[in-house]
C-alpha cells in the first residue's frame, strides 16, 4: 500500500532568497542573502541531495549534503556533508553515519580548515576574533568524529593551529 512517504520530491530549487534575524530585545540584526538551494529526493525518507550557496557577514559559502534513505529499518544512514568558502580559505568535510535509534548519534571522519583562523572566526561572528597573533594563522582539525549520549569527542584527532601541533585522543 501507499504512505505518505511514497511521496516523491524530484527537485526543489530556491533562488536568490533572504533570511533575516532581527532580535529586537538585543538590537542586533544579521541576514543570511543571496540563498541558492537544490533539494533533491526520491521519496520523503530520502535520500537525500541538498547543494546551497549563500552569502553571510560578506561571505559567499558552499554547502552540500547526501544521505541515503531514512527509515526504522536503516539505523546506519550515510551522511556526506562539505561547506566552504568560495575562496576556499575555509572548510569542513564529514563523511559517516548516522545513527538512526534511541538516540541519534553521529560518527565518521571529520576534517576542518582555515588559511586564518582569525579570518575564519570573523567571517563567520562579523567581529574580530580576540587571539593571539600567534594562534590566528593557518588552522587544521582532522579526526574520528563520535557522539554518544554523554560524549561528543574526536578520536585519533590531528591539530595544526598557528606554529602549534598536536595529535592524540
Amino acid at each position: 500500500g501507499s504512505s505518505a512517504m511514497d511521496v516523491v520530491v524530484s527537485r526543489v530549487d530556491i533562488k536568490g532568497g533572504k533570511l533575516i534575524w532581527d532580535n529586537q530585545a538585543a538590537g542586533s540584526k544579521q541576514a543570511l542573502e543571496s540563498i541558492d538551494v537544490r533539494l533533491d529526493a526520491e521519496t520523503l525518507s530520502g535520500p537525500f541531495d541538498l547543494k546551497s550557496d549563500f552569502e553571510w557577514n560578506g561571505a559567499a559559502y558552499n554547502i552540500a549534503v547526501t544521505t541515503g534513505q531514512i527509515s526504522e529499518q536503516n539505523k546506519q544512514i550515510p551522511l556526506q556533508m562539505t561547506a566552504s568558502t568560495s575562496g576556499n580559505d575555509m572548510h569542513m568535510t564529514f563523511s559517516g553515519n548516522v545513527e538512526n535509534g534511541a538516540s541519534v548519534k553521529l560518527n565518521g571522519d571529520l576534517e576542518i580548515g582555515a588559511e586564518n583562523l582569525g579570518d575564519a572566526i570573523k567571517s563567520i561572528s562579523g567581529k574580530p576574533a580576540d587571539l593571539p597573533k600567534e594562534l590566528a594563522g593557518k588552522f587544521s582539525l582532522a579526526g574520528k568524529l563520535v557522539t554518544t549520549e554523554s560524549r561528543v569527542g574526536i578520536d585519533d584527532m590531528m591539530m595544526v593551529l598557528g606554529p602549534v601541533n598536536y595529535s592524540g585522543q
